[in-house]
């Protein structure tokens, strides 16, 4: 019970960077919030689903889905990050060519347009949308859960192909396949 209690706590932001905890203060906020009830009930906070037979791991990606994604020049490009047992953390974008936050929950955090989360309630996919996709967006891309340490999942996108008057011509050479 204590292991779980402590979960949650890490979870609340004004507890995370405390050593001593005033037990009042922590009983009245896991009461008020619901997570107590549960707790001594033997299940989970309230709200938070679990997807993976292992209840007491916390989240954590599946990695399955391959790191590497390849776009053409010019076509939307999709990179995909499962997260499972997410609860009520939140999941970012962030692209490293330049340290930009991109996303956070469903919110967009860059003027540029072209970038956008997408996630279905219920769902463990968290999909950062690029549109028009160029040249210079090739790199890496890190799906971010903010849990305390935070998880990275790390995305290779290369941007493929040459524009030609609005045309993304793409070059293959016979011997790739042969």
């Amino acid at each position: 019970m204590l292991n779980t209690l402590l979960k949650h706590l890490a979870a609340v932001p004004h507890f995370r960077n405390l050593i001593i905890y005033p037990t009042r203060l922590i009983l009245r906020h896991l009461y008020a919030s619901g997570v107590l009830g549960a707790v001594q009930s033997g299940g989970g906070a309230a709200g938070n689903s679990v997807s993976d037979s292992s209840p007491n791991r916390g989240p954590h990606f599946d990695t399955s889905a391959s790191r590497n994604v390849t776009a053409l020049l010019g076509k939307t490009a999709y990179l995909n990050c499962r997260v499972k047992n997410l609860a009520n953390r939140t999941v970012s974008w962030v692209r490293h060519r330049d340290v930009h936050l991109l996303t956070v929950g469903h919110y967009t955090y860059t003027s540029d347009q072209r970038f956008r989360a997408i996630h279905q309630p219920h769902s463990e996919d968290w999909t950062l949308q690029i549109k028009y996709p160029q040249h210079r967006d090739s790199g890496i891309y890190e799906c971010q859960v903010s849990s305390t340490p935070h998880l990275s999942h790390f995305i290779h996108l290369t941007v493929i192909g040459k524009s030609l008057n609005g045309l993304c011509l793409i070059s293959i050479s016979v011997n790739e396949y042969y």
